[in-house]
């Protein structure tokens, strides 16, 4: 398709320096503005206005004339239905994309395409079109964007589309024609990476969310919708402010993926009914969780140090589980209760799963017939094992090392004998008795 080179109606306009002075965006809801009037910030492009807080140095922008119809001199490229490229940015500026091709008069804007405003620290303004529906990869990142709606229409914003919008701390979806939702349908990878974004609803009708989409952003919470079924890895990685997950009612999420949370500001998470894996570090440093629930049955595997270093006290591991990988809640310094529900089919707890812990007692279900060495190493105030299976499982060495002085390891009646005796329970031979 013929390319045309276009002068368009964007405003090219002198900003007003943004942002409180805590750092705080306009849009983030941190305190109470007093907005003046809005004006017009540039008299050749009287589609954008402006208004500032009376109180602060925030200010926010709105457009108020879909056409984009003004005489600012950026010149543009468009390829039918798709942006393409621009020059002639004299900065700081804001955008306007378009909703229909300037030129033809016809043609919907559809797209912004692969790197077409990346790395330009003075763009904090745009306005995108109402017939976007794809924002491609890199389109916006590293800019200055302080404030982003994304269009009813939009179904996919690409990898990287706002990556390291490092003042970006607000984003709607906007809602379409008669109340309808957003038509999003996929926030691909690192889409919001290194944003300061502080609230976030994913739409409904999202069901994915790529990996790293969130990863070092500045959420305090984010409500995810039903239809997403994995959260992949590093998806909110180091989101230090990160203390509230909501997950909708009818949850469809199976798995949760490798570093999902590590090192988030989590408090306390419910991880719905159909999630049946929780992968490697997934929930690993989250120094402040300190509350854990299970809300179904379908969990069957806890991966190698899903909770590692986390700030939990207790946890009731859901009967469904049948393994729990090496260093799932190592180093948990604080949790001094674990226990696992009626009817538990666990069959192995990896080495080291449980080492480091403040457990004073722990109660082995019946099904398990294997623990990894060091499994309950080092947790000093450990003073009571009641195994409940009647043949000793496999035991590695150190299982049980360090624990308190006066541990008792108590087991079924007719098997202190083969406890006694078998691998590396015979270690603990003086500490195994018959349970009452």
């Amino acid at each position: 398709m013929k390319k045309l080179i276009i002068i368009l109606a964007i405003a090219v306009i002198a900003l007003a320096i943004t942002g409180c002075p805590t750092d705080s965006d306009s849009s983030s809801g941190d305190h109470d503005h007093k907005w003046e009037a809005w004006r017009v910030v540039d008299l050749n492009t009287p589609c954008i206005e402006e208004r500032a807080c009376l109180t602060c140095w925030a200010s926010e922008f709105r457009h108020i004339d879909k056409d984009c119809e003004g005489t600012s001199g950026l010149t543009y490229s468009v390829s039918g239905d798709t942006v393409t490229g621009f020059s002639g940015l004299t900065p700081p500026y804001a955008v306007c994309i378009p909703d229909i091709n300037p030129v033809d008069k016809a043609t919907p804007i559809t797209e912004i395409n692969t790197d077409k405003f990346k790395n330009n620290p003075n763009l904090r303004y745009v306005r995108i079109g109402a017939n976007v529906t794809k924002i491609g990869k890199n389109a916006f990142a590293s800019t200055a964007l302080r404030s982003v709606i994304i269009p009813a229409s939009v179904t996919e914003i690409g990898n990287s589309a706002f990556y390291d919008c490092y003042n970006l701390s607000s984003v709607t979806f906007a809602k379409g024609a008669n109340g309808a939702g957003s038509a999003l349908e996929t926030i691909d990878t690192s889409a919001f990476h290194g944003t300061a974004l502080r609230s976030v609803i994913i739409p409904a009708g999202v069901t994915e969310i790529g990996v790293s989409a969130f990863r070092n952003a500045g959420l305090k919470s984010i409500t995810i919708p039903a239809g997403i079924t994995t959260i992949y890895d590093y998806t909110f990685e180091n989101c230090k402010d990160l203390e509230t997950v909501t997950f909708a009612k009818d949850s469809q999420l199976g798995f949760i993926n490798a570093n999902a949370f590590k090192g988030a500001g989590l408090t306390s998470i419910t991880i719905p009914a159909l999630v049946q894996t929780i992968s490697v570090d997934a929930f690993a440093n989250c120094k402040k969780l300190t509350t854990v629930t299970f809300a179904g049955s379908a969990l069957t595997t806890i991966n190698e140090g899903a909770f590692k270093g986390a700030g939990l006290k207790s946890v009731t591991i859901p009967a469904s589980v049948n393994l729990i990988h090496n260093n799932a809640f190592d180093n948990c310094y604080s949790l001094s209760t674990v226990t696992f529900a009626p009817g538990s089919v666990l069959e192995s707890i990896g080495a080291s799963a449980f080492s480091n812990l403040a457990l004073t007692s722990i109660t082995i279900p019946a099904s398990v017939y294997g623990i990894g060495e060091l499994a309950f190493a080092y947790c000093g105030d450990l003073k009571t094992v009641t195994m409940l299976r009647e043949t000793p499982p496999s035991l590695g060495a150190g299982a049980f090392i360090t624990a308190h002085e006066d541990l008792k390891i108590l087991v079924p009646a007719d098997s202190v004998d083969d406890y006694q005796k078998a691998t590396n329970w015979d270690y603990f031979a003086d500490k195994i008795f018959a349970k009452p």
